[in-house]
């Protein structure tokens, strides 16, 4: 199981842009700055407006069906 979903898992490169989801619900457009792998798996430092962050790949959301963009902090 963890084959498929790492094969179907888009894969990132540093300066992509992604829309994540942050902890309070708010949907922000971050830049990619490094790509971590550990135990626990691969991790995506980004930033966002004037703050970064460490995010797992599952708050990194799919952009919605009607082509609108995320905000950008």
């Amino acid at each position: 199981m963890t084959c498929y979903i790492a094969a179907t898992m888009p894969k990132h490169e540093v300066a992509d842009r992604v829309p994540v989801k942050l902890s309070a619900g708010r949907i922000v457009e971050a830049e990619v700055k490094a790509i971590t792998e550990s135990t626990d798996g691969v991790r995506l430092q980004v930033s966002f407006g004037n703050e970064t962050g460490l995010i797992y790949l599952w708050q990194i959301v799919q952009p919605d069906a009607q082509g609108l963009s995320c905000t950008e902090v």
